[in-house]
């Protein structure tokens, strides 16, 4: 007869100790924590919002400088373009004084004009700092170009000196003088002109104009 099986044994279940409840200074401390790294999130949100914004506003700054100066470079172009055409059409009128007259006195109704070059929206950009803010390239160029325009306007006031007092100056003497003088300033103004054009055609290809980092 074959043996009966034994019973099994089953264990008894383990008891669970209770879980201790959590002090009240580390509660305290849990809450601490929590304080601080809101604090620390509020205080790098703050920073990043202000530094997009102070961003924002520098490239709004540039910009609003850039147009100025692109305006102001290309309003001085025309000027002095139309400027010569001026003064060359005074001078041919000479000729024809001299060809009717060759001892004829320097007319004093007709003498060259200084064109009227400015330099405001140059001379703000430099007060207000902006042109920290700028891409080093542009604000060269920039530089540069207003270099040249004061060179052309030296020239141009020079020139005016040498006519300021035209009583009994003959005119061959002051056509030959003024003759000088424009040559001189017309490779002083042709170098002008090419460098303020390249810098308005970059300015305009820039987006109308171009922000702080372009």
């Amino acid at each position: 007869m074959p043996r009966p099986t034994p019973p099994r044994r089953v264990a008894a279940p383990r008891p669970v100790a209770p879980k201790p409840l959590p002090s009240r200074a580390w509660r305290q401390t849990k809450r601490l924590l929590a304080e601080s790294v809101t604090i620390v999130l509020s205080v790098l949100i703050a920073l990043a919002v202000n530094t997009w914004w102070q961003g924002r506003t520098d490239r709004m700054r540039v910009r609003q400088a850039l147009t100025a100066i692109r305006d102001e470079i290309t309003a001085n172009r025309a000027a002095l373009a139309e400027n010569r055409r001026l003064n060359e059409g005074i001078v041919s009128g000479w000729d024809s004084l001299l060809a009717r007259s060759p001892s004829a006195a320097l007319p004093l109704d007709r003498l060259p004009r200084p064109p009227e070059l400015v330099n405001e929206a140059y001379a703000t950009a430099q007060t207000t700092g902006v042109f920290a803010l700028m891409n080093y390239r542009v604000a060269s160029e920039i530089g540069r170009t207003y270099n040249r325009q004061d060179l052309t306007t030296l020239l141009t006031d020079r020139m005016m000196e040498r006519f300021s007092d035209p009583a009994g100056v003959e005119l061959r003497l002051a056509r030959d003088e003024a003759s000088r003088m424009f040559n001189m300033q017309l490779r002083v103004d042709s170098l002008y002109m090419l460098t303020s054009r390249t810098l308005t055609d970059r300015l305009n290809r820039m987006g109308g104009p171009a922000s702080a980092n372009d």
